[in-house]
């Protein structure tokens, strides 16, 4: 018995897995597969990346040091051409697996690996509102076809977070032999956690003084994040603190309007934009609070980390942080225009450092036990070696 399970797994040939994606940006997704590619099992797989982009991104020397080839596979708006390039390039290529990140877009995907013979297809839901944003008919009509597609031709539906599939597909607790949560992995490793000597460091280099109070935020700078509401909680508790200092990780289209705001508000002086950064783990380091006012999320990648740092957390009270974050940080949960009460759950956890340092305890912790970038690559792994005896 034990010498056929030897033979099995000597002649049984590497899976050829092609994971999807939209480009190699700075997002959350992109940088969760930089994780995975950086650390699955080579005897096992060799994982390629298409992404439905021009171009290859900022993380394409990133994505290419893992070994993995990076293919574009341009997306079309009007699909078919997108699903004529993936059907060739998945027959050419003749791969075992394909994994489409792309929320509902994944159902091109799916179209295109089942008419190529793929016989493991695995499609991601990564967001909670349709890539389609503008209203009308024929979007919604393009988006109920997808996801239809998804239904019909995956062979399995991951969602990252729970409110994922319920916003998609709300009965999928109903099927679960098709679906399941993947939830993105942290690397538990990079993040230093809270009161680590590289705080002082990275305070000094921003500007900030060593003995100050910082509340800060990582996220793009887009509607959806809620800046605004940063700023709103930012003036409130600038008038309790005379020490108090507003930390702004990350880059985006509305970066300049929010500046102009922090300056009209006579803020400048206490807030530091770093534009987009490759170390956020460092920058975690220098925060005391982390305030995630989002609108929507999928899975609250940001306030997994924050957590993974130590770090407190007040955030919105939406079913997708609220899947992130540690039980005990949900009663300093506010709706997220709420910047009143965001503003005095703050204020609360400035004052007592004790309680931050406990509750930012219990937060890594959390994190460490339920969501390590290691236990999601072996879930990934296991799926996506589901049926791979029958390849």
């Amino acid at each position: 018995m034990r010498n056929s399970t030897i033979l099995k797994k000597i002649s049984r040939k590497k899976l050829r897995v092609l994971v999807i994606i939209s480009a190699p940006a700075m997002g959350g997704i992109e940088n969760q597969l930089l994780s995975f590619l950086q650390r699955y099992d080579r005897e096992r797989f060799i994982v390629d990346v298409a992404c439905g982009s021009r171009t290859e991104g900022i993380l394409r020397d990133k994505y290419l040091a893992t070994g993995s080839r990076l293919i574009l596979c341009r997306w079309s708006t009007y699909v078919i051409p997108f699903v004529l390039r993936l059907f060739w390039l998945l027959r050419r290529e003749r791969y075992s697996v394909i994994h489409a990140r792309m929320s509902e877009v994944s159902g091109a995907a799916m179209l295109a690996a089942k008419l190529a013979g793929v016989p493991i297809r695995i499609a991601s839901y990564e967001h909670t509102k349709t890539r389609w944003r503008k209203p009308g008919p024929l979007n919604r009509l393009t988006v109920a076809i997808l996801k239809w597609m998804i239904r019909r031709w995956a062979t399995r539906i991951l969602g990252d977070a729970e409110v994922c599939l319920d916003v998609y597909h709300p009965r999928w607790r109903q099927h679960p032999e098709q679906f399941q949560i993947c939830y993105d992995g942290i690397d538990i490793e990079r993040f230093c956690g809270k009161g680590a000597p590289i705080a002082g460091e990275v305070r000094s280099e921003l500007g900030i003084p060593a003995d100050s109070l910082v509340v800060g935020h990582v996220g793009r700078f887009s509607k959806v994040k809620n800046h605004q509401t940063f700023v709103d909680v930012a003036e409130r508790v600038s008038k309790h603190f005379g020490n108090v200092y507003f930390l702004l990780v990350g880059d985006g289209a509305l970066r300049p309007q929010i500046e102009m705001e922090v300056t009209k508000r006579g803020l400048s002086n206490r807030f530091v934009f770093t534009g987009n950064r490759h170390d956020v783990p460092r920058m975690l380091a220098a925060m005391d609070v982390f305030v995630m006012p989002s609108l929507d999320e999928g899975f609250g990648l940001a306030v997994a980390e924050a957590q993974t740092a130590g770090l407190p957390v007040v955030a919105s009270d939406i079913p997708g942080i609220r899947e992130a974050l540690c039980p005990a940080m949900h009663k300093f949960c506010r709706h997220p225009l709420d910047s009143t009460g965001m503003a005095e759950q703050v204020i609360s956890l400035l004052e007592n450092p004790q309680l931050r340092s406990k509750l930012g305890n219990e937060c890594r912790e959390y994190v460490v036990n339920n969501f390590s970038i290691n236990r999601t690559v072996r879930q990934l792994e296991s799926i996506y070696d589901s049926g791979s005896l029958n390849v």
